[in-house]
């Protein structure tokens, strides 16, 4: 367990914001929710796989468990300091997580989420040319430390990194361009997260899935979740997109 946790430590895993175009999504539609199992696809690529590295996941899944307090540095203007409250919020409520801005000079110990506004572009070696990145920490498939930076490009691509950056790392790491309209697809303008997002989040802090749950045990989970929450909500989503 020492040896796994220093590893893991030492080689944390990192989502990051590209700046190249995605192809357009195979067979989306403009109008209405995406279908079931193209939402099912959609959680089982960003939830157990990362941007880069993870391979110590080995398709499971990773989420938070304890209270998250975070932490803003850098220079933050007022614009966006609103941005990540509101974004924070709205995680609150979907994950039920406990999740609070820590207060300047507090006591005890760092906060586990650092959001750094960044003034110069770079600041990783993992891809200097993205706007945004996040990098990971967990040990036993639990979120234990998380440090997001942006950089100063455009106010438009930066509130799209708050919306990704900060709903990433709950656990859903990865990017694809399989829903067009998502903040998990780079070539999406997005400055919120779309209601399918959120249904994102709401699946991996489902109580009946837990931290670690290797994928084939999960997925039938989270297929019956899904359709549960499309029916309750009456949502249309019999086309693929």
């Amino acid at each position: 367990m020492r040896a796994r946790l220093l590893a893991l430590l030492a080689a944390p895993w990192l989502a990051a914001a590209s700046l190249l175009p995605a192809e357009p999504a195979a067979g989306e539609n403009r109008s209405g929710w995406p279908s079931a199992e193209t939402l099912a696809r959609q959680f089982e690529r960003i939830a157990f796989t990362s941007e880069f590295g993870g391979q110590s996941r080995a398709g499971r899944l990773i989420r938070w468990v304890d209270p998250i307090r975070v932490r803003l540095t850098g220079h933050v203007p007022d614009r966006f300091r609103v941005e990540v409250e509101r974004q924070l919020a709205e995680l609150r409520e979907l994950s039920g997580l406990s999740i609070e801005i820590a207060r300047e000079g507090g006591e005890g110990l760092p906060p586990p989420m650092t959001v750094e506004f960044s003034t110069s572009r770079g600041g990783t070696t993992f891809d200097p040319s993205a706007p945004c990145r996040t990098l990971i920490w967990e040990t036993g498939y639990v979120i234990r430390k998380v440090q997001i930076y942006i950089t100063p490009y455009p106010d438009e691509l930066r509130r799209h990194c708050i919306a990704e950056e900060l709903t990433q790392a709950l656990g859903l790491a990865d990017d694809t361009n399989n829903i067009r309209d998502s903040i998990f697809n780079d070539a999406s303008s997005r400055q919120r997260i779309a209601p399918w997002d959120a249904l994102m989040v709401r699946v991996l802090y489902d109580p009946r899935l837990r931290a670690g749950m290797p994928k084939a045990e999960a997925m039938p989970i989270v297929r019956r979740i899904i359709a549960e929450h499309l029916a309750r909500s009456g949502t249309s989503s019999g086309r693929a997109r």
